[in-house]
């Protein structure tokens, strides 16, 4: 049993496993995919004080930040939880891990946009990551579908590999920070395409082009970047959430059940930022140390 089990690997569930594991808490890590969570997409990270670099390389260092202090990461899925009694249970694909405190971490997952042939093409031309997988594209002409600050750093960063790169939006007037719009309008070869919906996306063993409501675009690439929702689906009957899924907490990152905890994008919050991540991540990680000490 460990003192400190925390379901997932992003920025946030890395921090608190910083906070518990210098606190002397046994502390485990359980991701089940890679450590970082969204951070590893951002291919340029500006806002993060004493930071200025690639989202992939912030969330490497934090993990090997947290691995120097003694957290132990595991790599397995957690499935099914029991937050009944004293002790914390998660039963994952691999195994089953006890802790006195949990701190729920899941973070949030890509929203899909929801045309014709979305699904069908994922993997083969539809894409979540423009950093992941940009580089499969390199001199072709691409769409991204979004209009706040993911799609806008996403197209950005495409406009530096592919030959065009066409960003449509259903608004007339993109959500972005007015910096990124800046970046964005000095790019030659990104056009945006304003008050214009994906309809459906076609081709024979791959994407060949995207159809609009206003018309074709012959693209091989579509990146979707029209938000988030949160990875919080297992814990629907355990734990109190809002009416969008996200975990409900006091300002101590509590739950509604005691001993549980959650950090991150997966709570309910004003801002989801890497910096925001980390610093819910600091407060549960110090809460839960100090609850420790009387456990």
């Amino acid at each position: 049993m460990y003192d400190c089990l925390i379901i997932g690997g992003g920025l946030a569930g890395l921090t608190a496993a910083i906070y518990t594991a210098r606190a002397g808490l046994s502390t485990a890590v359980i991701e089940g995919e890679q450590c970082g969570g969204q951070a590893v997409m951002a291919d340029l990270v500006e806002n993060y004080p004493g930071f200025v670099g690639s989202g992939y390389e912030l969330a490497e260092k934090t993990e090997q930040q947290a691995e120097n202090v003694g957290v132990e990461i595991i790599y397995d899925e957690i499935e099914s939880v029991d937050f009944k009694g004293k002790v914390k249970k998660a039963m994952g694909f691999e195994n089953s891990y006890e802790g006195k405190f949990v701190i729920v971490a899941t973070g949030a997952k890509h929203k899909r946009a929801g045309f014709q042939g979305e699904e069908d093409f994922t993997g083969a031309g539809v894409s979540y990551c423009a950093v992941c997988d940009g580089a499969f594209f390199t001199d072709m002409e691409v769409a991204v579908i979004g209009g706040a600050n993911t799609a806008v750093s996403e197209a950005i960063y495409l406009s530096n590999i592919c030959k065009k790169v066409y960003l449509i939006y259903r608004k007339g007037r993109l959500r972005a920070d007015s910096t990124l719009v800046e970046r964005l309008n000095k790019k030659e070869n990104i056009e945006v395409l304003y008050n214009t919906i994906p309809v459906k996306v076609d081709g024979e063993n791959s994407v060949e082009k995207l159809i609009t409501d206003k018309g074709e675009l012959s693209v091989k690439g579509v990146f979707v970047a029209v938000g988030f929702s949160p990875s919080t689906s297992i814990f629907k009957d355990v734990l109190e959430l809002d009416e969008y899924g996200y975990i409900k907490t006091d300002s101590d990152l509590a739950t509604n059940v005691g001993g549980v905890f959650a950090v991150g994008d997966c709570r309910t919050k004003q801002l989801r930022q890497m910096i925001t991540a980390a610093s819910d991540g600091a407060n549960a990680g110090t809460v839960v140390a100090k609850l420790a000490e009387r456990w």
